[in-house]
C-alpha cells in the first residue's frame, strides 16, 4: 500500500507539472497585477497576477510600432493568485510563488526557461501534511549552482529548499527553515556572492541571515556550522569554519529532547513564540498599496485559517529540518517594510514602507557595528513603496495608486527622473540593457480593474546589448483557455477595449504632454 501511495503521489505531481507549464498565448491579464520581474539576461519580462496565472511578455525595444515593442506570449495558469516571480542569477529558472488553490498552505513552480525543457515546469512544490509551508510571499535564488530556492511565507518563516533533492524525490526538497521575524516576509534579497540573505517583514523589521554552506551560503563564509548530535547530553559536534575561528551569530542545529531523540519540525516551533495564523485570505494575499477596489467580497471555505503554526505542522511524519536564525538589523517604528533591494557589490541595503530608507553595509551585516545609515531618500510623495528596484547605482520605485515612477541616485539620495502616467503605476522593472524602464500601470474601476498596460522607457543612452526572445506565434492560433488570439478575447467572449489594453510601450520622446518625462 506504501508504494502504491508513493506511486500515486508521484504521478500526481507530474500531472500538476504539466498543468502549470506555459503555453502560447497573447492575451492580457484581467486582474491586478501584484508582481513584476525582468530577466537578467534576456528581453524577456514575467509577471504574476490576482488572476491565477504568469504571463511572459516579449520586449523589442526597435520595433516601429510602439503596441509591437511589448507583447504577450506564454502564460501559465496556477490555479492560485501570484504574489512573487524571481528569476535566478543566469535566467535559466523562473519562480512563482503563491497559495496551493489560492489558499494558506504554499506553492512554488519553477519553469526552465532555457534547453529542451524551456517553458516546462520542472518543480511545482505543494505544502502537504508531510511537507508543510505556509502562502509563499517572497520566493529568491540563490547563487550556489541554483541549488536552493529561499521562500518567505506568510507565518514569518523562510524556507529553503533543495532542488537536488526535490528532483531526485518528490517533498524532499524541504531542507531547513530560517526563523528571525514573526510576520509574513514581505521581500528578500540574496547577495551577489550567496553569503548574506535579507528580508523584510510585516513586522516593521530588516533582517541579515548569514547563510551556513547547508543552506547554500559561500564556502568562504566566515560562519561556523552546528550538526546534530543525539547522544543524552545534547551536545552538537563544530565544524570547522574555512574562514577562522570567530564564533558565528549564525548557527544551524537540530534540536533534541531528554532522550536524544530529534524533535520534530511541529514541536522545534512549537516552543517558538509563534503568532496565530488566524488571517483572511484577503489579508494574506494583500501586498503592500493592492487596492480592495474590484474585488470580489465573496468569502471561500479557505478565507479563515482557524489552527495555528504549531497545530498547522503537528505532523509527526514531518522531516527534521535544521534551523538558522537571523540578525534585525534595522526598524521602522512607524511602519511595515514592504519591498527591499541590495546592490550588486553588496554594501547598501535599501528597504521601503513609506518611507525610503537607505542602509550602508561594510563587512558582514549580521554584526551590526557594520551597518550604518546612508543617505535620506527626498521624495514628496508619501504613500506606500509598492515597487522597488536597484540597478548602477539607481533606484526605482512607484507607489500605491500614484500615477508615477521615480528614479533616485542612492549616493545622495536625490531624484534623477520622473516617469509621468495616466493610471497607478502597479510595478517597475530595469531590463538587462541597463537602459530600459518597463513601467506597468492599471486602473481601477469600482467593481474591477482593467487589464494592465506596459510602458517601456529609456533612462540612459548606454545600453548593452542583450539576447532578443525570437519565438515566433501565429496570429490564428488558439490558447489555452480556447479563445482567439486573433481577436484578442477573454474567456467569456467579450472582446478587449482597445482603449484600455493597448500595450503602450511609448519612448520618452513618443509620451504625449501629460506623460512627459521629467529630467
Amino acid at each position: 500500500m506504501e508504494d502504491e501511495n508513493k506511486q500515486l503521489l508521484s504521478e500526481f505531481d507530474e500531472l500538476m507539472k504539466k498543468i502549470v507549464r506555459f503555453y502560447p498565448c497573447v492575451t492580457n491579464h484581467k486582474l491586478e497585477v501584484l508582481a513584476m520581474s525582468a530577466s537578467p539576461n534576456k528581453y524577456i519580462v514575467a509577471t504574476g497576477s490576482s488572476d491565477l496565472s504568469c504571463r511572459l511578455w516579449k520586449v523589442d525595444p526597435d520595433a516601429k510600432k510602439a503596441n509591437e515593442r511589448m507583447q504577450v506570449y506564454q502564460r501559465s495558469m496556477v490555479e492560485g493568485k501570484v504574489d512573487c516571480i524571481s528569476w535566478n542569477f543566469d535566467g535559466t529558472l523562473l519562480a512563482a510563488g503563491s497559495g496551493y488553490k489560492d489558499g494558506p498552505d504554499g506553492y512554488v513552480v519553477i519553469w526552465s526557461m532555457d534547453g529542451i525543457d524551456k517553458y516546462n515546469s520542472i518543480y511545482a512544490i505543494r505544502s502537504r501534511p508531510t511537507v508543510r509551508f505556509g502562502r509563499v510571499k517572497s520566493i529568491s535564488f540563490s547563487t550556489r549552482n541554483n541549488q536552493f530556492v529561499y521562500c518567505g511565507d506568510i507565518t514569518g518563516q523562510i524556507w529553503v529548499f533543495d532542488l537536488i533533492k526535490e528532483a531526485v524525490s518528490t517533498g524532499s526538497g524541504l531542507i531547513g527553515v530560517i526563523q528571525t521575524q514573526n510576520d509574513v516576509i514581505n521581500d528578500l534579497a540574496i547577495s551577489m556572492d550567496g553569503s548574506y540573505l535579507y528580508s523584510v517583514s510585516l513586522d516593521k523589521k530588516l533582517a541579515a541571515i548569514n547563510l551556513p554552506e547547508e543552506f547554500g551560503g559561500n564556502k568562504t563564509n566566515d560562519s561556523q556550522t552546528l550538526s546534530a548530535d543525539n547522544d543524552n547530553n545534547n551536545n552538537s559536534k563544530r565544524k570547522k569554519s574555512i574562514g577562522g575561528k570567530r564564533k558565528s551569530k549564525n548557527k544551524v542545529s537540530t534540536p533534541t529532547n531528554n532522550n536524544g531523540k530529534a524533535l520534530s519540525l511541529a514541536t522545534q516551533t512549537s516552543n517558538r513564540s509563534m503568532k496565530s495564523l488566524k488571517l483572511s485570505a484577503n489579508s494574506s494575499n494583500s501586498s503592500v498599496g493592492s487596492n480592495n477596489r474590484g474585488r470580489s467580497k465573496t468569502k471561500t471555505k479557505s478565507d479563515t485559517i482557524k489552527y495555528s503554526l504549531s497545530e498547522l505542522l503537528a505532523d509527526e511524519s514531518m522531516p527534521t529540518l535544521k534551523h538558522c536564525k537571523g540578525v534585525i538589523i534595522g526598524t521602522d517604528k512607524d511602519y511595515p517594510f514592504w519591498k527591499l533591494a541590495l546592490s550588486n557589490n553588496g554594501k547598501n541595503v535599501i528597504c521601503a514602507s513609506r518611507k525610503v530608507r537607505i542602509f550602508n553595509i561594510n563587512g558582514n551585516p549580521t554584526q551590526t557595528e557594520n551597518v550604518s545609515k546612508g543617505p535620506n531618500v527626498t521624495d514628496s510623495d508619501l504613500e506606500h513603496v509598492r515597487s522597488l528596484k536597484l540597478r548602477n547605482g539607481k533606484l526605482l520605485l512607484c507607489r500605491t495608486l500614484v500615477p508615477r515612477a521615480k528614479l533616485f541616485d542612492i549616493r545622495d539620495g536625490k531624484e534623477i527622473k520622473k516617469f509621468n502616467c495616466k493610471a497607478p503605476v502597479q510595478a517597475v522593472e530595469f531590463l538587462a540593457d541597463n537602459a530600459h524602464i518597463v513601467i506597468c500601470t492599471q486602473e481601477y474601476s469600482a467593481e474591477s480593474c482593467f487589464p494592465p498596460l506596459m510602458k517601456l522607457v529609456s533612462y540612459s543612452d548606454k545600453r548593452v546589448t542583450i539576447e532578443k526572445e525570437d519565438e515566433q506565434y501565429v496570429v490564428s492560433e488558439i490558447d489555452a483557455n480556447g479563445a482567439s488570439v486573433a481577436d484578442m478575447q477573454d474567456n467569456g467572449g467579450t472582446p478587449i477595449d482597445s482603449k484600455t489594453t493597448e500595450i503602450s510601450t511609448q519612448t520618452p520622446a513618443a509620451i504625449d504632454d501629460d506623460e512627459k518625462t521629467d529630467q
